[in-house]
């Protein structure tokens, strides 16, 4: 067979395309990328929220741990604002997204719970003085009530408390152990995690009755009515679990980090130099390229933490690095890579048919195709289109491998101006080819001329 030295033309076209909240199939799973990775605090960070309308984040944690808590508010577009004299790193939104509570340092030992204007205003204390303690964690699950777990030396309790006057009514207490966390969804009453010598979860409901639920809530997940969980065990191994027929499964030993989708169809988990997807009914894995872990160093940290937007557009994650931490946003998007090739008029090809792109083939006695050299495969497509003729066929196929890079193996680069894709412009270019490549259409002897390669992305999440 001969080597053919017509030049590979890349096409990359960005465009958007309003997404609903994030409902992604098995398909669209092999095409996620990360678009951009920017910077976005220098904080430590015990807690994250995203703002109502996704457009920001509130994080919760440290200038430098353990002495200088941190709460700064952190919109997509112009300055992060750091919120005044915070005590703890704990706060929480209120439902409608416009006010945040918080405690207030008010004097040595001494701290008063606040609610402020996200947007800026004056602040107004309710209730009274209380002694800082190590729980203090917030929750704001309806317009008139706060929670908080409190922790007075060997009682924990966690209250119901007023939003207008700061009237506080207990709601759960537990002797001995301590607050570890409280779990917070939008629309749901918050869960309580309590650590003593077993585990316990408490659902607390400010309207009707507080109750201790199964422990396994303090598991991650998208929200209590999925399913799906992940945890990390003793040993720091991730685990997924949740699915029908099948026991919880290890992931992996070196992850730092995981976040579930917002409709739990997906699980993302970052480690020193990689941030991967996973599709619960498979088990697949697949690495997402594209984001700042992809160029971390050998000195690199797992991040400590990450947050996936309820449009399901972005992803927070962050890392520590000494008694500080840092705090990046990663847009995600999806990524159609579609080949077209040249094969003679006497190729049969048929729709969902699968086509593997390689820099060698293996030939049989006769020098017809057997099959690739699986070792210099880059990239798997499928067949979506046909246009045939009487001398030559042309195929056109979309990428439906699960390796990461494809485009960096057919093309030799990735990129398109990000900024195009998040402002909603067009970009096209073309790419110098990778010389040499062959399009081997399986269970056939036909390999063909790639002629073309089209790249669409399109930014997740909703759109202005």
């Amino acid at each position: 067979m001969r080597r053919h030295s017509t030049p590979l033309i890349v096409t990359v076209v960005c465009f958007l395309s309003a997404l609903p909240t994030l409902a992604l199939d098995n398909a669209q799973f092999r095409q996620l990328i990360v678009l951009d990775d920017e910077y976005v605090a220098d904080v430590l960070v015990d807690r994250a929220d995203w703002l109502p309308d996704a457009r920001g984040l509130v994080l919760g944690g440290w200038e430098n741990w353990p002495d200088k808590p941190a709460i700064v508010i952190a919109p997509d577009e112009g300055q992060a604002v750091k919120l005044d004299r915070p005590a703890t790193a704990h706060f929480a939104l209120s439902p409608s997204g416009r006010e945040i509570a918080y405690w207030v340092a008010t004097g040595g030992v001494w701290t008063q719970l606040a609610v402020v204007p996200l947007h800026g205003g004056r602040a107004r204390y309710i209730g009274e003085p209380r002694r800082v303690n190590s729980a203090m964690h917030l929750a704001w699950p309806s317009a008139y009530t706060l929670c908080t777990l409190i922790q007075d030396q060997e009682t924990s309790v966690a209250y119901a408390i007023n939003a207008a006057t700061g009237a506080a009514r207990p709601l759960v207490q537990v002797e001995g152990g301590q607050w570890a966390r409280l779990r917070a969804w939008s629309g749901w009453d918050p869960i309580a995690v309590w650590v003593g010598e077993d585990k316990k979860c408490f659902r607390l409901s400010a309207m009707g009755r507080s109750e201790e639920i199964s422990a396994d809530f303090d598991y991650d997940r998208a929200r209590p009515d999925v399913t799906a969980f992940s945890y990390f065990d003793q040993d720091g191994g991730l685990w997924m679990g949740g699915m029908k027929d099948s026991a919880p499964v290890k992931l992996t030993d070196d992850a730092g980090a995981a976040c579930w989708a917002p409709d739990g169809s997906m699980l993302l988990y970052a480690q020193r130099n990689a941030l991967t997807c996973v599709w619960p009914p498979t088990r697949t894995k697949r690495q997402v390229m594209g984001s700042s872990l992809d160029r971390a160093g050998l000195e690199a940290t797992a991040p400590l933490g990450m947050s996936w937007s309820p449009d399901g557009g972005t992803v927070a994650h962050w890392r520590q690095s000494g008694a500080r931490g840092q705090v990046r946003r990663a847009r995600l998007g999806l990524q159609e890579i579609v080949i077209r090739i040249r094969y003679d008029g006497k190729t049969q090809a048929r729709v969902g048919q699968f086509i593997w792109v390689a820099k060698k083939l293996h030939f049989d006695a006769a020098g017809r195709v057997k099959e690739p050299v699986w070792g210099t495969l880059k990239g798997q497509f499928a067949v979506r289109k046909l246009l045939p003729g009487v001398d030559e066929t042309i195929v056109e196929a979309v990428n439906v491998g699960v390796q990461p890079g494809t485009l960096e193996r057919i093309a030799g680069r990735t990129e398109p101006a990000v900024a195009d894709v998040r402002a909603g412009g067009l970009a096209e270019f073309s790419l110098k080819p990778i010389p040499g490549l062959y399009a081997w259409l399986q269970d056939t002897q036909s390999a063909g001329e790639l002629i073309g390669v089209e790249v669409r992305r399109v930014p997740l999440g909703s759109q202005p």
